[in-house]
Order: C-alpha cells, then sequence, then structure tokens
C-alpha cells in the first residue's frame, strides 16, 4: 500500500523501503558490505536534503522566474543547468539524461511543469 502523493512524488510506506533495503543486500553480504551499500548511502543523501532546505527557499522565486521567462521549455531549461556543469560532467548529461533523472519527465517532453522543475532542482542539489 502505498501513502498518499506528495508534492515531489509519492511517498514509500516503510514496508516499501525495508524491501528496497533488502534487495540491496545479499543475505551472505557482511555488516560492512550492508554499510557501504545501504548507510553510507542514506547519510550522503540525506546530508544532500538537509542541504537542500537550507537553501532552496532562497532559490524558489528566481527558480520560478526562470521557469516563466523560458514557459517551461525543456531545451531552455537544460541549456541553463548544463550551463552550471562542469566540463568533464557535460559531456555525460544529455537533454534526454536530464529530462529522465533529473526532472523525471519523458526524454521527448518539449516543455516541464513548474513544480516538476522545482522538484528536480531541489531534489539534485548538492551540499
Amino acid at each position: 500500500e502505498q501513502s498518499k502523493p506528495q508534492p515531489g512524488g509519492p511517498t514509500v510506506t516503510p514496508e516499501q523501503t525495508l524491501a528496497a533495503f533488502a534487495h540491496m543486500v545479499e543475505p551472505s553480504d557482511t555488516e560492512e558490505s550492508f554499510d557501504t551499500k545501504v548507510v553510507t548511502s542514506l547519510r550522503d543523501r540525506l546530508a544532500r536534503l538537509k542541504a537542500a532546505q537550507a537553501v532552496f527557499p532562497a532559490v524558489k522565486d528566481p527558480l520560478t522566474k526562470l521557469h516563466t521567462k523560458v514557459e517551461g521549455d525543456t531545451g531552455k531549461l537544460y541549456a541553463w543547468f548544463e550551463s552550471m556543469l562542469p566540463d568533464d560532467v557535460k559531456t555525460k548529461l544529455s537533454k534526454e539524461i536530464f529530462c529522465a533523472m533529473v526532472m523525471h519527465v519523458p526524454a521527448n517532453a518539449p516543455k516541464i511543469p513548474l513544480e516538476t522543475f522545482l522538484n528536480g532542482i531541489e531534489n539534485n542539489m548538492d551540499e
């Protein structure tokens, strides 16, 4: 059973979370392996989320204005996002990957809805 969807995507139940963790490790894995595969990943993700929660309120209005200015055009939002990436990452992050992995929209989406754009940026902010 899934909880009521929240802005930014669905909320998973504790049972679904535990089932996902179970798929991340093999029964023969050591405690050290579990720490590497699960605990470290969770700590890193939580640190990113805390950093985003601290910073995002200050950038939400400018991001909203950017989205409005380009009318949600996927190509223009991708160009903006790409302009902030380090050179070694730019060659690896195509527009299609940006759509699928960052924005969670179809790779050929002509526009990105405002809430989807804001959630995609907030969920992918680094510390």
